[in-house]
């Protein structure tokens, strides 16, 4: 499978200014319509948004009004307020806003909100066996969280953090664990928020105490002779129990660097470097915390 079919396109950014190192803020309505007409043409077919990003679902809509034929499939999150009465008409609202007939996957936005609405696991099951969604989802933070729900049969894949840092050797041994469960493993935070592009000289706290390992993946992408985009994006797409790699872009730029980014093989020592960094202090690997 080409890598580039692996790829998720967030839309968090079309819709609610984000990220770390984002300093234009929400994406123009007009650049994120030119952003998805690229990325469609360009064989990325699945959109990752949530009710939580602002105006993110209209924006699609709009373009899945426009392009019928060629629509995106979209995995989107519930934020809360529903019962056992009401997801269903929750879900049929989103698939109204999203111009579709069906959604690809639907996601508990965390853990918590996944044991908060444990009640309505059966309920959603038999509206996944309607056909209103595919697959269902949870967002999960750390290895004890993926822990929690692993066992659920009625929980199709886990989306996760990963990424240089957020690596196989934080992640390799429970990523395992959940495809010996059949679950389909996403990832996200390919980039760390933008962290991975920051001069380790700035005065941000998560990069003064992430130095060490910033500066050494500035090394290793000198070494391969590409960009720090390049060995981000390469390390995550190049794992073969990873099914879907998420990333979000904020220019029709920015997402053709990743498209060439996405064809790029790394070397097998490059691979092995990044495997060996590690951080100690899990809660820098976690923008959550970082406040």
């Amino acid at each position: 499978m080409p890598l580039i079919n692996k790829l998720i396109l967030g839309t968090v950014q079309m819709g609610i200014p984000y990220g770390v190192n984002n300093k234009a803020g929400q994406i123009p309505e007009s650049e994120s319509l030119n952003i998805l007409r690229l990325a469609r043409e360009s064989g990325i077919d699945t959109l990752d948004s949530a009710e939580a990003y602002g105006s993110a679902h209209q924006i699609i809509g709009g373009y899945n009004r426009e392009n019928q034929k060629k629509p995106f499939n979209v995995i989107t999150k519930i934020s809360g307020g529903i019962n056992n009465h009401t997801v269903e008409e929750k879900l049929q609202t989103f698939l109204r806003e999203l111009h579709l007939e069906k959604l690809d996957g639907l996601m508990f936005h965390s853990l918590g909100a996944y044991q908060e609405y444990l009640h309505l696991m059966d309920r959603l099951s038999l509206i996944k066996e309607k056909g209103v969604f595919r697959q269902l989802g949870v967002s999960v933070y750390n290895n004890e969280e993926i822990a929690t729900l692993i066992d659920d049969d009625r929980v199709d894949f886990v989306q996760l953090p990963f990424n240089l840092l957020d690596n196989i050797s934080q992640r390799g041994e429970m990523i395992e664990r959940a495809k010996e469960k059949r679950k389909a493993i996403h990832t996200r935070s390919t980039f760390l928020q933008g962290l991975f592009f920051m001069e380790t000289t700035s005065k941000h706290r998560i990069t003064e105490a992430l130095a060490p390992q910033l500066l050494r993946i500035q090394e290793l992408a000198l070494e391969e002779s590409v960009s720090i985009n390049t060995l981000a994006l390469g390390y995550c797409l190049a794992q073969e129990n990873i099914d879907n790699v998420l990333i979000g872009v904020d220019s029709v730029t920015q997402l053709k660097k990743n498209l060439e980014a996405a064809s790029f093989v790394l070397s097998k020592d490059t691979m092995n470097s990044i495997n060996s960094l590690i951080v100690k202090n899990k809660a820098l690997l976690n923008p959550s915390l970082w406040g």
